[in-house]
């Protein structure tokens, strides 16, 4: 092999890939090596260079860029080839295990002067040798230098935005940065620049977001298979007396201890009361009872122990073993709990950690083994399963295959909905951990329907709501993992099945052809954050329905989004209807949040899948927190871009629960309907000097067969008049308590009532429409989102087919307005409800201050033209079902 044009010689065993042409002007490149050497380019008649295999090529481009820095008649190539050559040297470093040769070629390629044009390749050669600290620093750097303006004709400014995520895209997907100090750091970063470039970003830079979304997702839940139990108490022995285990297990489901409390009564023993102890969380006066050396008690009080001391716990497990065993009999109570104890230390950062070859340390591995021995012969499956996915996931033996599949025989076997539902959430978690979306599909799907079942059997409210509690993200999980595995209809399914579990409980079971059957006048679509990326499931016909990625609105993201106030800024804590002079659009956190909502998907969403005269939105875990209806932004034209732009849109806790609303206005004919409208001006803070117009207003424009207008009205007077109208209009104050959504009011003449008295008060029976014109009537509970508790829910319950509410404090006389179009729109001109509002809302918005006048004469309308154009304005109301 000759010497190359540049100065290297290759030794006699290089192998030779193809060719190239070093001319210039030429720069052709064939993968075919030529026949003999020397050889000329056939286009120009350059001579060609070889074309070298690794490590050959390696060794042969320094010498290029040494020739070219030397020899180049351009001072701009010569300038690049210096810079070569120093991300050359950190690369051969970075082959030899040079670390502190990769310090050196990092900061020589630092004191460059402009080093951004090769900045993703040191980057992610940084990533590849695990070189963190020095490439964190520098992407952290560019960051604040990353301009983003007008990037759809500025090449240079949307080439440094693309190369900048690349940058940071090589960091996070690896596995080892995850524990960096500066990682979230580097996320952010990422996140921001994401969400500013979203226009020009490619399909590449979209899927490795999807990436780094299920990287942090699945060291979630590996998170969650290692945790440490100790903050709870399960697996506790049984008594050994059927009756006693009975008693225990039926109040620990149903908050019903009066069979339990009848046993003690009758007969009973420490550990029975101990056991009762426990479950009321009195975990002192238990470990007081536990003082006898039987097995189920030593085994009982080694549990409770480790919570504050794992080795102890440990001990009191052994010495109740050692109790338990005899001659005849090898095992004993106390073998499920110390099974349970030696997993949590195997675990645990004390006792053991995955090495670097993936195989246990010699004390964990110790604790592992003892309880794989231990769990083969007792008689619980659910720890059977954790006990041998721990040690295949420490040790690498077994396959994932192998592991699912014993998963799913785990959980057909027969057993209580309570204890099927733990297991299959222990499933889940394994599964996520996996990088099989197919896995983690099936055991989600199996949670979402046995939560919702232990949900239905449970007989106390408060059992009921634990689970509910509890289960409050599978659903958005569920729907994750099977749409990324292509199972779509499923996915729907899980959503359906996961959503308002009480509202629909005792209506059976729900198939893909009942959700079809509901989108005769527009699309549903079903909107979700899960832990790895927001997404929609768009039915709109019989066939599969349309999987929409939504990657800017994650749970960590909505999350955000939901710890800031509903109201505008300074108005979150007020009670009143009438608001003062608006905050500028820059302070005003609603308008950013809308417009955050609308960039980060809805838009794409209603402009390119959710289509229709109206379209039904059932969004699902923290999403339901949200004002989905209203995200928009100022379009640049004027006016106002926004979700209800196109289609009418309303709300439906489920598909269930709309098909029930359609039947109940199906069964009420137009004309028949009785109107009960009311207002209390002066039930709780400042006066509110326009509702008796606002009920003065919709009484005139009623085309129903009776209108009954109560100014000034009490809780006594609605009540008793309620019953009598299949129509209620409330015009008073109003105030939620999202973290305890049965305490939210609504403020009549002679006292506040709250949600739990409407739901208790107020006497079932189908109605037409229930509308609440009070501040924050659309808001429901933050703990349980899914179950979508709050006035709406609550009216839908009782029999309403329709329910029309506020997101926040709304202006008194725009709302006065807004309902009086309203009414116009669905009496006068026949418009069905949600289509009313939907008009309603863009009258207001556009409204001139003639249109004002015109409409409620009596009143002087404010100063100028377009006074409603903000979204404060028109767009807390919000319609929920049919």
């Amino acid at each position: 092999m000759p010497r190359t044009s540049y100065g290297y010689q290759s030794p006699p065993d290089a192998e030779v890939r193809g060719w190239y042409c070093g001319n210039d002007g030429c720069g052709v490149r064939e993968e075919t090596p030529p026949a003999s050497w020397p050889y000329a380019c056939p286009e120009c008649g350059h001579p060609a260079d070889p074309w070298f295999a690794e490590p050959w090529e390696h060794e042969a481009v320094i010498y290029e860029y040494r020739h070219r820095t030397a020899y180049d008649t351009s001072p701009t190539r010569r300038e690049i080839a210096r810079v070569q050559a120093h991300v050359w040297a950190y690369k051969d470093a970075g082959y030899r295990g040079d670390r502190a040769g990769l310090r050196y070629a990092w900061q020589a390629w630092r004191r460059v002067p402009d080093p951004f044009f090769l900045a993703p390749e040191m980057v992610m050669l940084a990533a590849d040798f695990e070189d963190f600290d020095g490439a964190a620093e520098y992407v952290l750097e560019r960051h604040p230098l990353i301009d983003t303006r007008d990037l759809e004709e500025h090449n240079q400014r949307r080439t440094e935005a693309r190369h900048f995520l690349s940058m940071c895209i090589a960091l996070l997907e690896r596995e080892s940065f995850a524990g960096h100090p500066r990682a979230a750091e580097i996320d952010a970063a990422m996140r921001d620049i994401a969400r500013r470039a979203a226009g020009v970003l490619t399909d590449h830079h979209q899927r490795s977001f999807q990436r780094i979304r299920e990287l942090r997702d699945r060291r979630r839940f590996r998170a969650a298979i290692r945790r440490t139990r100790a903050e709870r108490v399960e697996g506790l022995p049984p008594i050994g007396d059927p009756e006693a285990d009975a008693a225990i297990e039926h109040a620990d489901l149903h908050d019903d201890f009066g069979p339990l409390d009848d046993l003690i009564a009758r007969r009973g023993t420490p550990l029975l009361r101990a056991r009762r102890h426990v479950l009321r969380g009195d975990l002192e006066a238990a470990l007081g009872e536990l003082t006898d050396r039987r097995p189920e008690t030593l085994a009982t009080r080694g549990l409770l122990v480790a919570r504050e001391d794992l080795d102890r716990g440990i001990d009191l497990c052994r010495a109740g073993r050692r109790a338990g065993r005899t001659w005849w009999r090898r095992t004993t109570p106390a073998d499920g709990p110390l099974a349970r104890l030696l997993l949590v230390r195997a675990l645990s950062a004390e006792g053991s950690a995955l090495s670097a070859e993936g195989s246990a340390q010699s004390s964990g591995g110790g604790d592992l083994a003892e309880a794989v021995r231990l769990v083969r012969h007792v008689d619980d499956p659910l720890l059977r399963q954790e006990v041998l996915a721990a040690r295949d996931a420490l040790t690498g033996r077994g396959s994932a295959e192998h592991r699912q599949a014993a998963w799913r025989t785990a959980a057909d076997a027969p057993g209580s909905p309570a204890a099927q539902a733990r297991l299959a959430l222990a499933w889940a978690e394994w599964a996520a951990g996996t990088d099989v979306p197919e896995f983690a599909a099936e055991a989600y799907e199996r949670l979402v329907a046995l939560a919702a079942r232990d949900a239905t059997a449970r007989r106390g409210a408060g059992a009921r709501d634990r689970v509910l509690l509890a289960a409050q993200e599978y659903a958005e999980e569920a729907g994750y993992w099977l749409a990324r595995a292509g199972r779509f209809r499923e996915a729907v399914l899980a959503l359906e099945r996961g959503r308002a579990v009480a509202l629909s409980s005792g209506e059976g079971e729900v198939g893909y052809e009942d959700i079809t059957a509901q989108t005769g006048d527009g699309a549903i679509v079903y909107l979700a954050a899960a832990q790895a990326g927001g997404y929609a499931l768009v039915v709109a016909a019989t066939h599969d329905p349309q999987y929409i990625d939504l990657p800017g609105l994650d749970r960590p993201t909505v999350a955000a989004l939901t710890s800031r106030p509903p109201d505008p800024a300074g108005f979150s804590t007020r009670l009143a209807r009438d608001l003062a002079a608006p905050a500028p659009a820059a302070a005003d956190p609603m308008a950013e949040g809308l417009r955050l909502l609308w960039r980060n998907g809805l838009h794409d969403l209603v402009l390119l899948s959710a289509r229709g005269r109206v379209v039904t939105l059932i969004p699902v875990g923290l999403l339901n927190l949200l004002p989905l209806h209203a995200a928009g932004e100022p379009a640049e034209e004027g006016g106002h871009r926004h979700i209800a732009q196109f289609s009418a849109i309303r709300y439906a806790p489920n598909v269930r629960t709309l098909a029930r609303c359609r039947a109940t206005a199906a069964g009420l004919l137009t004309n028949e309907q009785t109107l009960l409208a009311v207002d209390a001006p002066d039930g709780h803070g400042s006066h509110l000097q326009h509702v008796a117009r606002e009920t003065t207003e919709v009484t005139r424009r009623w085309t129903g067969r009776a209108a009954t207008a109560v100014h000034g009205c009490t809780w006594t007077e609605f009540r008793d008049a309620a019953v009598r109208h299949t129509v209620w209009h409330l015009a008073c104050h109003g105030d939620a308590e999202p973290e305890d959504i049965y305490a939210s009011r609504l403020f009549f003449a002679d006292r506040a009532v709250t949600l739990a008295e409407v739901a208790a008060e107020l006497r079932p029976d189908p109605r037409r429409l229930a509308v609440l014109s009070a501040c924050h009537t659309n808001l429901v509970g933050s703990a349980m989102p899914n179950e979508v508790v709050g006035l709406p829910s609550a009216l839908l319950q009782i029999g309403f087919a329709g329910v029309i509410a506020t997101g926040w404090a709304v202006d008194d006389l725009a709302t006065t307005y807004l309902m009086t179009a309203f009414y116009h729109f669905w009496c006068v001109d026949g418009d069905e409800p949600a289509v009313a509002l939907h008009r309603a809302r863009h009258w207001l918005r556009t409204a001139t201050r003639a249109d004002l006048a015109a409409l409620v004469p009596e009143v002087v309308p404010p100063p100028g033209d377009h006074a409603y154009a903000q979204p404060r304005f028109w767009a807390p109301f919000a319609y929920t079902g049919a």
